[in-house]
């Protein structure tokens, strides 16, 4: 059984893929991690460079911070689709 989550997920140059993490009110961090989840998948309802914008801060697993923003031509997208297991 196939079930699609989401549409694409977002390698940046060194490898890490991008992740969003809810802080509470509404607000959202970015994280960039090596392992990837759930969390590292978006819709293609939202482009990278809004999702870069609208961020509260970029941070890599560790919780160290990282920038305001990145520049989105430093990430490569890549179509993406989960399969869950019975």
């Amino acid at each position: 059984m196939k079930k699609k989550l989401s549409d694409v997920c977002y390698k940046y140059k060194d490898g890490r893929f991008l992740k969003t993490s809810y802080m509470g009110d509404g607000e959202y961090e970015l994280i960039l991690t090596d392992e990837i989840t759930k969390d590292c998948l978006f819709s293609t309802d939202w482009s990278l460079s809004e999702i870069l914008r609208c961020c509260d801060g970029i941070y890599d697993d560790e919780g160290e911070y990282i920038a305001d923003t990145l520049d989105d031509s430093n990430f490569i997208i890549h179509k993406t689709e989960i399969k869950w297991k019975r």
